[in-house]
């Protein structure tokens, strides 16, 4: 509760009632601190992996808890969609014996690979 002081002269101070003020004029009474921001009341545990195949989409999830009793905004995300990337590359095969003695030709099989091992059409 703010107090008007009303001064009677010097060195001698009155308290008149709060009634009597002028709102506009009363100081404030709480203002916040400068000091250092808080860290986040929210904890958050690492995500889950990511269940999806090669090529699709899938939902890892993670723990939130309020790690205090002012946990005011937007809690952080508990879920999250996730893609698995498909990288490929190629599979070589030993050529095969040369069609002739002299000149020739050889070949051998070559195969695309999904990063999960699964053969790929190339064409």
């Amino acid at each position: 509760m703010a107090h008007c002081w009303l001064k009677i002269e010097a060195g001698v101070d009155s308290t008149v009632m709060p009634e009597k003020c002028r709102d506009e004029l009363r100081p404030e009474t709480m203002k916040k601190c400068e000091n250092q921001p808080c860290s986040s009341p929210w904890m958050t545990s690492e995500w889950s992996s990511c269940s999806a195949e090669c090529g699709s989409t899938s939902v890892r999830i993670r723990h939130v808890e309020c790690r205090s009793s002012f946990c005011l905004g937007e809690m952080p995300a508990t879920h999250e969609i996730c893609t698995h990337e498909c990288t490929y590359k190629w599979q070589r095969f030993p050529w095969s014996q040369c069609s002739d003695k002299c000149g020739g030709r050889t070949y051998r099989t070559v195969i695309c690979l999904s990063s999960e091992g699964q053969q790929v059409a190339d064409r």
